[in-house]
């Protein structure tokens, strides 16, 4: 991990969430400061920005000039390389660091790291939930919608802190100092920014860089592909996960709704027959965070271990199922925003063509043909959003297809459409910046309409 303690003063670019939050932490360190946005700054009069005033912090709209003489640059992930900012910051000598490295350095807890394309946030929370089962404070950072930066150089720090990791918060990181890590998955995404899946999956693994043990390093076992060619550690063999795969440390027993444990030192199955979690993926997700867990907390109680993976309910926006009349079932997955993601959801709700499919936003230049895979499941599609055509011309030779032009509308006739035995599926396979502010208000926005409708 670079070393951060001499740093004297901060050029911040981006003023989103994490790169607000980056500025506050300059403001407790008591280094110098300034926030660079292309487009907008705090309100004047926002909390925010009177504590960032009051410490001598100034924000600033770029107006296409320099920006002094940082000793640093902390890069919001938002900022891709497309901008012209980031673009004007790199000409400089100072590096270019992202807020997760630029927190890590100053937290005083050990990080526990998830990344992959899907299953992220459920795992981060999970693995957050089984670490206070054992009873030990913990909380979430991260990608998951609270910057790290918020848990850095404060008095009291959890005693673990799980942090989501996305790749565009991996792009600048040489390392995060993660005590564990996890890969859970990786699937096309984000093509329009990392260009190729080999790419996409060089910069996934930088997550694991800094990690002296490979024990605690936890992939997918179909990842040992990618472990060999992009692994920043030395080449020894990670802790493994897998539902198919019994030569893996940690395995799925589904005649006995096991989860097999010979890794880590430990032999033992859990029980996760009555789990709240349902789906081949989220079994995936119970995997990773109880191999997470188990090789970061010695001792661990694993009868507790075992209560806590069952009793836990997953994330909002995640095939959250939030309302059933008249035999049909409401399903909120407004965080899928990739094509596999849309697989997994299909395979955990739908039967056979009983899925109306809601799907469409804004594109990331990703092949969709592989929910194709599962059209027996399909019965229709709704589609709104910017790449509605492309979605369009794909599966309207399968299945009957809709284009709308407002989400509302395509809420209501996939409502109207629906019989005794569907179910209504958000599910839209693209990211939600085309008509939303984020995916969660994507998931919120659905459920307030069907719920009007249904009267509930």
């Amino acid at each position: 991990m670079r070393n951060f303690a001499h740093v004297k003063k901060v050029a911040v670019l981006g003023l989103g969430r994490s790169g607000v939050s980056a500025l506050h932490l300059c403001s407790r360190l008591g280094i110098g400061a300034h926030g660079f946005d292309e487009r907008k700054i705090p309100d004047a009069g926002s909390e925010s920005a009177q504590c960032l005033k009051k410490a001598g912090i100034e924000t600033s709209i770029w107006d296409g000039g320099g920006f002094g003489n940082p000793d640093i640059f902390v890069v919001s992930p938002g900022l891709g390389t497309s901008s012209i900012m980031r673009a004007c910051a790199e000409k400089y000598s100072a590096p270019l660091v992202g807020e997760l490295e630029f927190a890590a350095f100053f937290c005083k807890s050990p990080l526990i790291a998830i990344s992959g394309t899907n299953g992220k946030t459920t795992t981060t929370e999970l693995t957050s939930h089984l670490i206070r089962s054992l009873g030990f404070s913990s909380v979430c950072a991260g990608n998951i919608g609270v910057p790290l930066s918020d848990f850095a150089a404060v008095e009291e720090s959890p005693d673990w802190i799980a942090v989501e990791v996305s790749s565009f918060q991996l792009e600048t990181v040489e390392s995060i100092g993660a005590h564990s890590a996890a890969i859970l998955n990786i699937e096309s995404d984000h093509m329009d920014r990392h260009g190729t899946l080999d790419g996409y999956a060089r910069t996934k693994f930088k997550i694991f860089s800094g990690i002296e043990n490979p024990s605690n390093c936890v992939i997918r076992r179909d990842l040992l592909g990618h472990w060999r060619r992009f692994s920043p550690i030395p080449p020894e063999k990670p802790f493994t996960f897998s539902i198919s795969d019994e030569s893996a440390e940690m395995k799925y027993i589904p005649d006995s709704c096991l989860i097999s444990v010979t890794g880590a030192g430990i032999r033992r199955d859990f029980k996760i027959a009555d789990a709240r979690l349902k789906g081949a993926h989220n079994i995936e997700n119970m995997m990773a965070a109880l191999a997470l867990v188990l090789n970061s907390v010695p001792n661990s109680d694993l009868a507790a271990l075992e209560t806590a993976l069952c009793e836990f309910r997953g994330a909002e926006h995640r095939i959250e199922i939030f309302a059933e009349k008249d035999g049909i079932a409401y399903v909120n997955d407004s965080k899928g925003t990739n094509p596999d993601s849309v697989r997994a959801a299909l395979r955990t709700v739908g039967g056979s063509k009983n899925v109306i499919l809601i799907a469409g936003g804004l594109d990331k230049d990703m092949d969709f043909s592989p929910i194709v895979e599962e059209i027996s499941r399909i019965k229709s599609f709704f589609i709104v959003g910017e790449c509605k055509n492309k979605l369009f011309d794909l599966f309207n030779k399968y299945r009957h297809c809709r284009l709308f032009e407002r989400f509302d509308d395509a809420v209501q006739a996939s409502c109207d459409a629906a019989e005794c035995g569907d179910v209504v599926l958000l599910s839209p396979g693209c990211a939600s910046m085309d008509m939303f502010r984020d995916y969660k208000e994507r998931g919120e926005i659905f459920k307030q309409i069907v719920k009007r409708r249904l009267g509930i």
